[in-house]
């Protein structure tokens, strides 16, 4: 007569089995996810961390606020390089790269700006979060309330940078967050 298990033990085993279950269905999910992230890079317009082409021309329309509520147009910041980049207070990604931005931005703050464009949170929630991490007139940060620019560009990660030159010229858009050197040589790249 074979020898059965316990209640105790069967009911560890079963834990043990949904647990496993658990965990391999989260590896698959993270796979997924990163085939997924792929393909779509891959087919966007866009490109995938490369260069897009186009130029400002195509995005200087695009009305968006200061975080007193005045409008401006990113076509009004023709004419030098730009750093141009969609973030959001939500995104850890986002916020772990503002102090590169700046680092960068005050090495260089005639040959470059920096506008970081905010998708559609509050003006309070943006300066309260900007004062918070000592980062209020440190670049220039602009609202884009109806989410246009992260549109027009195509995203689909969060950071979005685009590096423009004076001439207007789009020459990289960079999908995911830039550590500091990074960013410098990219804004190099531009000056």
């Amino acid at each position: 007569m074979p020898v059965s298990a316990n209640p105790k033990q069967k009911k560890m085993q079963k834990r043990h089995i949904i647990f496993g279950l658990l965990v391999l269905t989260i590896v698959l999910a993270v796979v997924k996810y990163d085939r997924i992230y792929s393909f779509l890079a891959d087919q966007n317009p866009a490109g995938k961390n490369g260069q897009i082409g186009g130029d400002l021309g195509k995005l200087a329309d695009i009305s968006l606020r200061t975080l007193d509520g005045e409008e401006v147009l990113l076509g009004d910041y023709a004419g030098q390089p730009l750093v141009l980049n969609a973030w959001a207070i939500w995104c850890p990604f986002c916020k772990a790269e503002l102090p590169s931005f700046v680092a960068v931005q005050e090495e260089y703050p005639d040959d470059v700006l920096f506008i970081a464009i905010n998708r559609s949170e509050s003006a309070d929630a943006i300066k309260e979060y900007l004062l918070e991490h000592d980062l209020t007139d440190r670049l220039l940060f602009l609202r884009d309330p109806n989410d246009v620019f992260y549109n027009a560009i195509g995203g689909f990660a969060m950071p979005e940078t685009l590096f423009i030159n004076a001439e207007g010229d789009i020459v990289e858009h960079k999908r995911g967050p830039l550590d500091e050197a990074q960013t410098r040589s990219r804004a190099q790249s531009i000056i």
